[in-house]
């Protein structure tokens, strides 16, 4: 085949898939503001990022259970510590971050529904690099580090140092700002510093348009599990383009301090606030 042949070949490969993937946002945005489209509210979805040590199973290392209300374009989060003391169906009680090991994501959504009483249709499993590729594909965060951070990496002899300052943070950064828990609070001040960075990604991903967001997610995509498809976040983003998440609907699941370390929720506080957030 010539250069030429080549090329021509190349082009055409080209702009059919282009028109094909024009063609297909065309038609989920026209499908959307169809009566055919019925979204079901509100819409919940749990969020798991889980950690990648060589040889051993892997754990929740943080839980969000989202709740999207399309009628009001509300977003709603609940966090979940990792070392929440709860009990998992069939193994007795242990932290939560342990269901995942011990049956998968439909033993840990399990596990969500029977400590909250409400239901969780929809999953997503986020790896640590496709944290770290969203991140990064967004430019980064300017957040504020309020004390010095030393993070272990899997699989690395280096630790990551995050100074005391004003940083644009990035990369393995995010990761040691978001899993740093060697202070007194531990766990819950891991998990407020996780609600602040997603607040900042909402605010990011609001203001991103959607192939620069789909460029992202194609780099993500092999680091993620989920129920979503493809059609799923395209509406998704379609209904919450330009929103963003309110810090006043962001919230942490009830709780103490439990003697041995772990955290103990409230059950039915627990339980009153995610029926008003999730129901």
């Amino acid at each position: 085949m010539t250069k030429l042949g080549a090329f021509l070949l190349g082009y055409g490969f080209f702009t059919g898939f282009c028109s094909l993937a024009l063609g297909t946002l065309s038609f989920l945005n026209v499908a959307w503001n169809t009566e055919e489209w019925v979204a079901p509210e509100p819409y919940r979805v749990l969020l798991v990022g889980v950690d990648e040590w060589p040889n051993s199973p892997p754990r929740a290392d943080s839980l969000h259970l989202v709740s999207l209300r399309f009628s009001t374009r509300s977003i709603y989060i609940l966090s979940i510590p990792r070392d929440s003391l709860v009990e998992i169906p069939g193994a007795g009680y242990d932290q939560i971050n342990h269901a995942i090991g011990k049956g998968g994501i439909a033993l840990l959504k399990t596990t969500v529904e029977n400590l909250l009483a409400v239901p969780v249709e929809h999953y997503a499993i986020f790896r640590y690099s496709a944290f770290e590729k969203l991140v990064d594909g967004l430019g980064g965060l300017d957040i504020y580090v309020e004390k010095t951070m030393k993070c272990p990496n899997p699989g690395k002899k280096e630790e990551t140092v995050l100074s005391r300052g004003n940083h644009n943070v990035k990369g393995e950064q995010i990761l040691c700002y978001i899993r740093f828990r060697s202070e007194p609070l531990g766990d819950i001040a891991r998990v407020r510093r996780q609600q602040q960075v997603i607040l900042r990604l909402s605010s990011k991903i609001s203001q991103t348009s959607l192939p620069s967001l789909l460029k992202i997610y194609r780099g993500m995509e092999p680091f993620i599990t989920s129920d979503l498809t493809m059609v799923d976040l395209v509406l998704l983003y379609n209904l919450f383009a330009g929103a963003t998440l309110d810090a006043q609907n962001v919230f942490l699941l009830p709780g103490n301090f439990h003697p041995s370390g772990f955290w103990k929720p409230r059950i039915a506080e627990a339980r009153k606030l995610a029926q008003r957030i999730f129901d």
